[in-house]
């Protein structure tokens, strides 16, 4: 079996969480010297996942090491269909996450 993975990634945050955070994108939030997103993005790929495709801001394009980056679309619906359009036929099965995992692993 085929698993993608469709990483969300433009979830904002404003107040005291993103002046503590540095940011107000959940993405570029830094845990340990990398951002969510990157951590997020090592996570899938040790989990062995071939195809993934990142949905965010433009700001959170540079971060997006592994897979593809598509920009967000008008709301959340239309992201998880640009993400799952952007697989193509090449999955048999979906992953769909947060960015915001920054502890995620790829054994998990």
């Amino acid at each position: 079996m085929v698993w993608g993975a469709v990483v969300a990634a433009g979830g904002k945050e404003s107040g005291n969480l993103a002046v503590a955070m540095g940011t107000t994108s959940k993405a570029l939030a830094r845990f340990g010297g990398l951002t969510s997103i990157e951590r997020t993005l090592q996570a899938v790929q040790g989990a062995g996942l071939e195809h993934c495709v990142t949905i965010g801001s433009p700001e959170v394009s540079d971060q997006v090491q592994f897979g593809q980056f598509v920009g967000e679309r008008q709301s959340v619906m239309e992201n998880v269909r640009a993400g799952v359009e952007s697989l193509n036929s090449s999955i048999d099965a979906l992953l769909f996450l947060p960015c915001d995992t920054p502890m995620l692993s790829g054994d998990m």
